[in-house]
């Protein structure tokens, strides 16, 4: 990490562990967890010595914070181990995590070069959105339905990192969505599915199109785990 960044190559695609929601999840989630520079913490009355690409693990908090079972974590962190992502070193009361080849996962641009290529990034995402859906003819998108597509992509890539803003499917059903329910309620369902992934029976839901696909799975997962409250989906 460098001031909140990292390196994900689009190449990930092509690896194994992209196939898996959770494995996913949890690699990106270790990259994300790892100090950009050398540092000293201090767990209860002990200082610890942390390098660049290190953190300090927990499989119970891990888990509450991913939303997966703490065995699925542990089985997960013992096979990017064995695939060379990561080593592991534990002692009695906690675990350190070093990312391996660290260096590949670094940035030398400054948060402002950073800033100024995430904007630039976003302003072509919001043309190229509009430009693909206006060479369809049954659809018609404006501004305002660029901008929503837009929004609701940024709420899977929360659970989605490598969602792709180029799928012209996934863009297709977020506009249908829109249309269909508003956006302020499809960004509220949107959420809802991202909020609920890992959980046990919690339908998979990832991409516009699954949420399209499951979302009568979902409504009946949320009724199922809300019986007594006075939401609705």
């Amino acid at each position: 990490m460098n001031n909140g960044y990292i390196k994900l190559h689009r190449k990930i695609i092509d690896n194994p562990i992209f196939s898996s929601e959770k494995g996913l999840k949890i690699w990106v989630w270790c990259l994300m967890k790892a100090g950009h520079t050398e540092r000293d913490i201090y767990l209860g009355s002990k200082k610890i010595h942390l390098r660049a690409g290190q953190f300090v693990f927990g499989r119970d908090s891990a888990s509450e914070i991913l939303r997966i079972s703490g065995s699925t974590i542990r089985n997960w962190m013992e096979q990017l181990k064995q695939d060379s992502y990561i080593s592991i070193k534990t002692t009695n009361k906690y675990s350190i995590i070093t990312i391996l080849k660290w260096g590949q996962y670094q940035t030398n641009k400054t948060e402002k070069d950073n800033r100024k290529t995430a904007e630039k990034q976003q302003n072509n995402t919001n043309k190229n959105v509009k430009n693909v859906l206006n060479k369809s003819n049954t659809i018609s998108v404006s501004k305002t339905d660029t901008a929503g597509i837009i929004e609701i992509f940024n709420i899977f890539k929360k659970i989605n990192p490598v969602i792709n803003y180029g799928n012209r499917t996934n863009r297709k059903v977020a506009l249908e969505l829109i249309k269909k329910f508003g956006l302020d309620e499809m960004k509220r369902l949107t959420a809802y599915a991202v909020s609920v992934q890992g959980r046990d029976y919690a339908p998979t839901i990832t991409t516009p199109h699954q949420l399209k696909e499951k979302l009568a799975q979902l409504k009946i997962y949320h009724d199922r785990n809300n019986k007594s409250k006075y939401t609705s989906i």
